[in-house]
């Protein structure tokens, strides 16, 4: 065996392909990840567009109907209970505002740190 396949040199050597390989493994999950990302990110902005556009043509007089008893806690309760609520209600103009405001506020957090990274 020669003296490089000994020595302490070709140990680093090991030692950095291993470091390299790890971290390009690592590279292509997290592109892949990233890719899943994009993916959701459209999901998002489409999901987005149509609680928007309830929100800029529809809420208004809803909510109105809610607050006049046209839309009783009942069916309220009838609302959350079928759609399963997990957050705000539908029938809270601050509480869509509250939704549609972070969604936009974490892609542009996210448009951020995609310009300072190239």
């Amino acid at each position: 065996m020669s003296d490089f396949h000994t020595s302490h040199q070709h140990h680093d050597i090991l030692g950095r392909l291993i470091e390299m390989q790890k971290l390009n493994d690592d590279i292509q999950a997290l592109t892949q990840q990233l890719k899943n990302t994009l993916k959701q990110i459209q999901k998002l902005q489409d999901k987005h567009a149509k609680l928007d556009e309830f929100y800029q043509k529809e809420c208004q007089s809803l909510c109105t109907a809610y607050q006049n008893g046209s839309i009783s806690e009942q069916d309220l309760d009838y609302v959350n209970k079928k759609a399963q609520t997990k957050g705000y209600s539908i029938l809270s103009e601050d509480g869509i505002w509250n939704v549609l405001i972070d969604a936009e506020q974490t892609q542009v957090a996210l448009i951020k740190q995609l310009v300072r990274s190239l």
